[in-house]
C-alpha cells in the first residue's frame, strides 16, 4: 500500500527520543527538487490504528510524495536522493498542539509582570519554539502572546532563522475589560502601558481583530468572560477562587464569534 502527497511536516521520529524528520531549523535554502528517502522501521499509521514495519517515505522538497514499503519507494526515488536510516525507530505523523502559549514560560507571576517585559519574551521564545518541535510538534497554534512576540517568531522560523514548528499565531488574548485577559486585583494608581488586548463590544472587539489581522495575526482567541481573574496565591502561583472560563471564541459565545465575523467581512 502507497500514499502520495502528504505536508512534509507531518512525519518526526521516535527513537530513544523524539527526532523531527523535517524540522524548520536554520538552513541555507535548499532547491525544491531536492530528494530523501526516509527508511522507517516501524510507521504508525494513524488512520488505520496500526504500526507497519520496514516502510519508507519519499520526499521531494517540502512535500512527501510517497509512503509504502521500503522496496517499493525506493524503486521511484531519483538518482542520488538522500537517504535518511530510520530502520531501528518508529516514525510517526507530526504531532499538532491546538492550544499553546509558547512565547512564555510559567514562573513567577509578579517577577514576570512587574520585572520583566515583552523583550524578555522574545528573546527567550526561541527556545521554546526549539523543545516543542523537538517534542515531536510541527504545527502549533499560539493563541496568545504579548506585543507581538508570536508573530516575530513565527517569521523568524518561516525564514530559516530560528527552530521551530509551523505556528498559526492569534497575538494578544481579546479580553473584556476585568475579564480573563484584563490585570485585575491591583491598586488602581498602577498603570500597564504595553499593548492589550482588552475591548468592549461588538464594534471595539471589531477594531482588535482587524488590528492584529494588519498586524500580521489570525485572532481567534476570545476570553469573553467579563468575570475578573482572581490574584495568585502568593506561594505557589495558584489561581484562587474558581477557574476562569477562557474558552476559544469560535466555540462559544455569539458576540466574540460575531465580531471576528464583522472584523473580516
Amino acid at each position: 500500500m502507497t500514499r502520495s502527497v502528504l505536508p512534509a511536516a507531518a512525519l518526526s521520529a521516535l527513537a530513544a527520543a523524539v527526532v523531527p524528520l523535517t524540522a524548520q531549523a536554520p538552513a541555507a535554502p535548499a532547491a525544491s527538487s531536492v530528494a530523501v528517502v526516509i527508511k522507517a522501521g516501524r510507521l504508525v499509521d494513524a488512520r488505520a490504528g496500526t504500526i507497519l514495519t520496514n516502510q519508507a517515505i519519499l520526499v521531494e522538497g517540502e512535500r512527501i510524495k510517497q509512503v509504502g514499503p521500503g522496496s517499493a519507494v525506493a524503486g521511484h526515488a531519483p538518482a542520488g536522493a538522500r537517504v535518511i536510516d530510520l530502520s531501528g525507530a518508529t516514525v510517526l505523523p507530526g504531532l499538532i498542539d491546538c492550544h499553546t502559549h509558547i512565547t512564555a514560560d510559567p514562573g513567577d507571576y509578579y517577577q514576570q509582570l512587574f520585572r520583566q517585559s515583552p523583550i524578555d519574551q522574545a528573546v527567550v521564545a526561541h527556545v521554546f519554539a526549539k523543545r516543542t518541535l523537538e517534542a515531536g510538534f510541527t504545527t502549533i497554534r499560539n493563541v496568545g502572546a504579548d506585543e507581538f512576540v508570536d508573530v516575530a517568531l513565527r517569521n523568524a522560523i518561516n525564514s530559516g532563522v530560528v527552530a521551530g514548528p509551523r505556528m498559526l499565531v492569534s497575538t494578544m488574548p481579546l479580553s473584556a475589560t476585568g475579564g480573563h485577559g484584563d490585570v485585575n486585583g491591583f491598586s488602581p494608581y498602577l498603570r500597564f502601558e504595553q499593548a492589550s488586548g482588552i475591548a468592549n463590544g461588538g464594534r471595539g472587539r471589531a477594531w482588535e481583530v482587524r488590528g492584529r489581522h494588519r498586524r500580521g495575526g489570525r485572532p481567534s482567541r476570545g476570553r469573553h468572560r467579563a468575570r475578573a481573574r482572581p490574584l495568585r496565591d502568593e506561594v505557589g502561583g495558584r489561581r484562587e477562587g474558581q477557574p476562569h472560563d477562557g474558552r476559544d471564541a469560535r466555540a462559544v459565545g455569539p458576540v466574540p464569534c460575531r465580531a471576528r465575523q464583522r472584523a473580516f467581512s
